[in-house]
């Protein structure tokens, strides 16, 4: 099994038929920032296998998952949601893309995803998504900002495995004529 911290990459790239952000194991160190109009500062995300051919199959069954509010005491800072990421089977070409919105009036602010995995599995394990936001009471505009050192907005915990295959059992082998038979 790989573990592995993921991070919201400013730079974009086409896999699997989808142009979008990637989603890395390192930081580029140039800030991303998307603004979006929200009555609630809440923040989330949606996470998606996609193959080959470009169809998606939803893991987080239609709803926000890793959903983190902002607190008007803390203010601007990195704040986190988890979400209990279920074992998914995969294609080794495979990618997986993440939405993230914003909690309760789902605008989108973008999407993000890997490059192909190369293995057969998604792994059981738990996510932790960190956000940088900042919101603006007076204008209702709650900022995401990702992808250095000081906006490490990023995915810790991400899983993923190719699993060995079951035993094999050889095949009988015979031995003899049709009076005796030897099993090795």
């Amino acid at each position: 099994m790989t573990s592995e911290t993921r991070y919201f990459r400013t730079g974009s790239a086409t896999v699997n038929g989808l142009l979008a952000r990637t989603l890395l194991t390192s930081q580029v160190g140039v800030t991303g920032s998307i603004q979006n109009e929200s009555s609630y500062a809440q923040i989330g995300i949606r996470v998606w296998k996609r193959d080959s051919v470009g169809t998606e199959t939803e893991i987080t069954s239609g709803t926000l998952v890793a959903v983190a509010t902002w607190d008007e005491g803390i203010g601007s800072a990195i704040y986190s949601g988890s979400w209990a990421c279920p074992q998914t089977s995969l294609a080794s070409t495979d990618s997986i893309v993440v939405r993230v919105y914003t909690a309760v009036d789902l605008p989108l602010y973008d999407t993000w995803q890997t490059g192909q995995l190369g293995v057969t599995q998604l792994d059981s394990a738990t996510w932790t998504v960190y956000y940088y936001l900042t919101y603006s009471i007076q204008w209702a505009i709650l900022t995401f900002k990702f992808d250095t050192a000081t906006y490490n907005s990023r995915i810790t915990n991400f899983s993923y495995s190719t699993p060995a295959p079951p035993p094999s059992v050889a095949a009988p082998v015979y031995f003899g004529d049709s009076l005796s038979w030897m099993v090795y």
